[in-house]
Parts: structure tokens; sequence; C-alpha cells
């Protein structure tokens, strides 16, 4: 039943993220708009949605640039965001967006733990590895471990964006297994 309140409230004002979550309030789905913070600055959107692409270009980047997106949660660790990821505004805790062309994050590659400026490259990726002491060479063959181990291969000129803990695995070329 609290869930039916929640999705019933309505809002006529513009609803300030960083001002609801530090009381701990519920975000309502329907209100005059989203004050969001981007980089420092204020801005209103009108749908209780908003993309990845929306946030870089609130920023100031040109469209389609190449950019790391952290998303501020209350309470939580910044997560990275994904090129065509949209984030629900109404998500309990939101804060706010920090953009820059790249951010660093920790990840692993086989056994090799080093930092990654994101967004990459495949190929910066095992460049990035192999400085760190992983012992594989620039023509292995990388791949991105999924979160259900599953893996994803990523071509050297591919851009990956991921958030700190991403595991990596490389494998020579020429193995078979």
């Amino acid at each position: 039943m609290a869930n039916e309140d929640t999705e019933r409230v309505e809002v006529e004002e513009v609803v300030d993220l960083e001002e609801w979550a530090a009381a701990g309030r519920q975000v309502p789905r329907h209100c005059g708009g989203f004050r969001i913070r981007v980089n420092g600055e204020r801005h209103v959107v009108r749908e209780p949605t908003v993309a990845f692409e929306r946030i870089v270009e609130l920023a100031g980047f040109e469209p389609g640039a190449l950019a790391c997106v952290r998303v501020r949660v209350r309470g939580k660790k910044p997560r990275v965001l994904a090129p065509g990821e949209d984030v629900d505004l109404t998500s309990p805790g939101i804060e706010r967006f920090q953009v820059s062309e790249h951010c660093v994050v920790e990840v692993k590659l086989n056994k090799t733990e080093f930092e990654l400026a994101v967004p990459s490259t495949g190929a910066k990726v095992k460049a990035a590895a192999i400085a760190a002491g992983a012992r594989i060479k620039p023509d292995f063959v990388l791949f991105l471990v999924l979160e259900d181990g599953h893996t994803e291969q990523v071509g050297d000129d591919e851009v990956v964006y991921v958030d700190k803990g991403a595991c990596f695995k490389a494998v020579d070329s020429d193995d078979n297994s």
C-alpha cells in the first residue's frame, strides 16, 4: 500500500533532488520538474528519467563527445554511467552528476589490479594492464567479464565504459582452449 501512495504523490513545484535526498524523502514521479546538479550547475529537467547523453550536454560537452558521467547517490559511492543509460530521477537518494573527459577507476585484468581512465578502448585497457605488470601482450584477445559470469569480447578500437571493480580477461590469440 505504501508504494501505491508514493506513486500517487503529485507535487506542483520543481523538486530539488539534493534537498529531497538530504531529507530522506521519496521523489514523486509527477511534479513540476526535477532540479539536478551537473558539475556544480543546477538544471531543471521535466521528465522523471534523464539520459547519459542529456547529462553530457548539460555539462557543456559537444553532442557525441566521449565523457565519463558519474551519478552520486546519497550514502553510496558514485557510479559510472554508460552511453545510452537512463537514470530514474525518482530512485531513492539521487543527488547530483559529475561529468569529465575521463575518470579513473580500479579494475582487474586476469589477476592484475590497476587503474584505468574511463572511457577507454580495448587497446588502452591492455596497455594499462601491461604497465601494471599483467603478463599479457598487446595482441591478446580482450574480454569484459559480465556480472553473470559471461564474457563479451572488446576490440582494440572499441570504447568501453566500466566502473570500479570491473574485471577483464585476456587470452593469447593463439590459444585454442
